[in-house]
């Protein structure tokens, strides 16, 4: 991590067996570099990288219902939304419908074009498209009836490898070893399943790592619900003679 896009070019040359001098492989250079950026960028994509995870805030007011997302966050990446209650996170839940309008109607405005339904603290999210500046945005239900704060956590988004001096955001020996191997292998280079096994050896050991870290938890006194805190709770009823679609299960 924090290598740049030149220095990382060197590095695939040492790897690959190509002359290190700068003279030499100019008309590789580009395609090198593209190469890099291609990796890193499928790395990022198939794997939740630690070294990647980041939250960000936003606060949310009475009487709004959608949001501008955190421009910190990958939003294809988010893994965990929280509300601020009280003193404390409690979790929301993903996913927005109709049997939740039902108890709370989110679309009840007044003349003025004011929502009007409004409960605290909000109990589920969504990403709702774009909004009008064209970033995403995400819905909060029900509407806030106070100021509060939504916190996302997921991943931030990737560095891409574009001119020399960017630096890459993953582990610039994981990248650089998958480049080798794939470079290699375009070459019908022998030495190409032996580099790949190489960069999967050192990808296995980050995760197990990573796996290591995940598994130490920090002691909790006490006990507590599921979130960890005491929420209000919001019974949806379901009308009968409906027929709701697959994977809905109405309750009464």
């Amino acid at each position: 991590m924090g290598v740049s896009l030149a220095d990382l070019v060197t590095d695939l040359r040492a790897e690959v067996g190509d002359s290190m001098t700068p003279s030499h492989g100019v008309d590789d250079y580009e395609s090198y570099k593209h190469l890099l950026y291609r990796v890193q960028r499928r790395l990022y994509e198939e794997l939740d990288w630690p070294t990647m995870e980041t939250y960000q805030d936003k606060p949310v007011v009475p009487g709004e219902r959608f949001y501008d997302l955190p421009s910190g966050i990958n939003w294809h990446r988010i893994r965990k939304v929280v509300v601020r209650y009280g003193n404390q996170w409690a979790d929301l839940d993903e996913g927005i419908g109709p049997e939740h309008l039902n108890v709370y109607n989110s679309d009840n405005v007044n003349t003025s074009g004011t929502y009007t339904t409004r409960f605290n603290p909000p109990l589920r999210w969504k990403i709702w498209g774009e909004g009008p500046g064209g970033a995403p945005q995400f819905e909060v239900w029900p509407i806030p009836a106070a100021n509060t704060v939504v916190r996302f956590y997921g991943l931030r988004p990737l560095n891409d490898l574009i001119t020399d001096t960017d630096q890459c955001d993953l582990d610039d020996r994981v990248i650089v070893l998958f480049a080798a191997s794939e470079l290699l292998a375009r070459r019908g280079d022998a030495d190409a399943p032996l580099k790949l096994k190489a960069a999967n050896s050192f990808l296995d050991r980050l995760k197990s790592r990573w796996s290591s870290q995940k598994r130490s938890r920090p002691l909790v006194m006490g006990g507590a619900n599921r979130r960890g805190v005491h929420m209000p709770q919001v019974v949806v009823s379901y009308p009968a003679g409906v027929d709701w679609p697959p994977g809905v299960t109405p309750g009464h």
